[in-house]
């Protein structure tokens, strides 16, 4: 029984891995942060966060279709860009 408790928490910290090792190299390939607002529905949840984007996208215009692509993956929807700083 305990063997069986541990798989699913084995799977997890390998999955957090990954995505750790993931977003360290995507940060270091990107030098542009961008500050967001964005809402997920059902249930309703908002988020105030941030991303790295690459360096050729540092504007608000030039990153907007950039982060709503990537927030749409998981089902989040792009409110609004606060701020864009490299």
């Amino acid at each position: 029984m305990k063997f069986r408790s541990l798989i699913p928490a084995a799977a997890m910290c390998v999955g957090l891995c990954i995505g750790l090792s993931a977003s360290a190299a995507s940060a270091a390939s990107a030098a542009c942060l961008v500050e967001y607002k964005a809402k997920r529905t059902n249930p309703t949840e908002y988020r105030h966060a941030a991303m790295t984007v690459p360096d050729a996208m540092c504007s608000p215009a030039d990153a907007r279709p950039y982060v709503q692509e990537e927030l749409a993956k998981s089902g989040w929807t792009l409110l609004t860009i606060v701020k864009v700083s490299r």
